[in-house]
């Protein structure tokens, strides 16, 4: 079913400023390891620069891994974010991010070209500098025998409300994933809507709070609308995309959703009200026993369920001991038991929380709305290495023409999204390359999982930039570091067909059997020539992102003792 929708807002409509609502953003990050610190810090101090009322932006940071390091950095970027966001207002810079907006990939200041504003931004830059330096020596003094820095998820939860002029603007939290967010935020600021980020999505637009209120406010949509989704963009997408970074198949495809209840919840990058995590707004008359069975035994979150609480720290009371006790009683490993929490209420707790939630919220009679617009809200960055991804009968040309199809649709879809002929031959290669490695792996894994011989787990994803990694990207080269294990089939797969390929070439030659051969010949063919960055990076390379030797041999071996033993079976 295909029902393409193309939405146009205008914030200047909206009311005004006192009169909108309140926004609570959730940052989440969990390995400081894999998810730089320094680029944590960018995502939250873009939010605190999103075009919105300032006393209506509450940023909560949370930090699964409970590191020390993060809480210290959150500290530094409060303290820059006192000279950015001035200067962000007064310049009107279209980026909140300090690091995308001194990359200087990019003109953010046509209207400023004079001496005060170079001036400015001389001053601003070198803070920034200073700031950068602090969070490195942040993360140097947090590493643990000069590797990685420690962190720590079996802990009690730390929060940490950061203030100015009597407005909360950024809570630290330690150990907390979304439903404790939504507990602990809920007795803090409480705002009906909530933005969820991932820790290296920043905000590349500053009007994407205004524009999602276009929707959330529009009493003809608004009863129903669950939550507006943007897209999940990358920035510094490679002309070449060897990794598929743009995700042809989800986002760019999903105008065509947004007349059929909108797209469902993508993890990222959604504007969602906070009662839909609730169900059905409670009645006056309702029994508190039941909905503390339903949301926990705090009295002070049961009152927060109601859409009209206020809690008392917005209303100007300091942040009290009680409160606090409250807030850490919200976030232990305990207060769930017995609830509906991960089950009922809240995000629904699985491996993909995101979507499971976004199915169930549909089946509850939530619709939701996509807006794409021109300008990229939210950016992340795109992966840079392989870590983050016979037929003879007479139903021949079935096969034939399915296959194809399935290439002209993908082309199709390519085109149709700005792409290019080149574009399907990379993605078509790194489909080939996944389909033998993660897909292979994740496979077995699912097998394991459902035969109770292993337990789901979530991989963070490795956003740390490797100025070599993101060369070679640039350049088309895949970036070969990674498990021997990943690479063995990957590599075993090529060799075998390289050498089915010569074999089949000398077959024809020698006996003339072509009609023969020619489905067997071209199938190797095919799989040789899509596979030939594999052997670029096995012969050809000599840098540090190719294959090893010790792969090769491997491969090489396995492929001998998979052809002697085809040799037994079928000679």
């Amino acid at each position: 079913m295909w029902r393409p929708v193309s939405r146009t807002v205008f914030p200047e409509r909206l009311p005004e400023d006192k009169e909108l609502p309140a926004i609570d953003v959730f940052v989440c990050t969990a390995d400081p390891n894999n998810e730089p610190t320094l680029q944590v810090m960018n995502t939250v101090i873009s939010v605190m620069a999103l075009d919105y009322p300032p006393e209506k932006v509450y940023v909560y940071l949370s930090d699964d891994g409970g590191c020390s390091v993060t809480l210290q950095a959150l500290r530094e970027a409060w303290g820059f974010a006192k000279w950015w966001l001035p200067f962000c207002k007064t310049y009107s810079i279209k980026t909140g991010c300090p690091e995308a907006y001194f990359s200087a990939l990019e003109d953010d200041h046509d209207d400023f070209q004079g001496r005060e504003f170079n001036e400015e931004r001389k001053k601003i830059l070198e803070k920034y500098e200073e700031f950068k330096d602090s969070v490195t020596r942040i993360r140097e003094n947090g590493r643990v025998g000069g590797k990685s820095i420690s962190i720590n998820r079996d802990h009690s939860p730390v929060i940490e409300v950061i203030k100015h002029d009597n407005t909360i603007n950024t809570v630290a939290s330690d150990h907390l994933k979304l439903p404790l967010l939504l507990r602990v935020s809920g007795i803090i600021s409480n705002s009906p809507y909530i933005l969820a980020l991932d820790c290296d999505m920043y905000c590349n637009g500053k009007s994407s709070a205004r524009q999602a209120m276009c929707f959330h406010l529009d009493p003809n949509i608004s009863p129903s609308l669950a939550f507006v989704q943007f897209p999940q963009k990358f920035r510094n997408i490679s002309k070449k995309d060897i990794y598929d970074s743009q995700w042809r198949s989800a986002y760019p495809m999903w105008q065509g959703l947004d007349g059929l209840e909108g797209p469902i919840l993508s993890g990222t990058g959604f504007y969602i009200k906070r009662k839909t995590f609730y169900g059905s707004s409670p009645k006056k008359d309702i029994d508190i026993k039941k909905l503390k069975q339903a949301f926990g035994p705090s009295n002070e979150f049961v009152k927060s369920v109601n859409p009209k609480y206020s809690p008392r720290i917005i209303n100007g009371e300091e942040c009290s001991k009680v409160l606090q006790q409250e807030a850490q009683f919200l976030a232990s490993c305990t207060y769930e038991k017995h609830t509906k929490w991960g089950e009922e209420a809240s995000f629904l707790y699985c491996l993909v929380e995101d979507y499971l939630t976004g199915f169930t919220l549909k089946c509850k009679g939530w619709t939701a709305v996509f807006c794409n617009p021109s300008r990229p809200q939210f950016l992340g960055s795109p992966t840079t290495n392989l870590n983050d991804v016979l037929v003879s009968n007479s139903f021949f040309i079935v096969v034939v023409f399915i296959f194809l199809s399935a290439l002209l649709k993908h082309l199709q879809e390519i085109l149709l999204t700005g792409g290019s002929m080149q574009s399907l031959w990379y993605e078509q290669r790194i489909w080939m390359i996944r389909s033998v490695t993660c897909h292979l792996y994740g496979t077995l894994d699912a097998i394991m999982q459902k035969i109770g011989m292993k337990e789901g787990n979530f991989t963070i994803t490795n956003k740390v930039d490797d100025d070599e990694q993101v060369q070679q990207y640039q350049t088309g080269k895949y970036d070969f570091r990674t498990s021997t294990m990943f690479l063995v089939p990957l590599v075993t797969l090529v060799i075998l067909n390289v050498f089915s390929l010569v074999v089949g070439i000398s077959r024809v030659i020698i006996s003339g059997s072509f009609n023969e051969m020619f489905v067997q010949v071209f199938l190797s063919f095919y799989v040789v020539v899509m596979s030939y960055p594999v052997m670029e990076g096995m012969i050809l390379r000599k840098d540090k992102g190719r294959i090893p030797p010790s792969v090769t041999l491997l491969s090489a071996g396995f492929t001998m003792i998979f052809l002697s033993l085809g040799s037994i079976v079928f000679v």
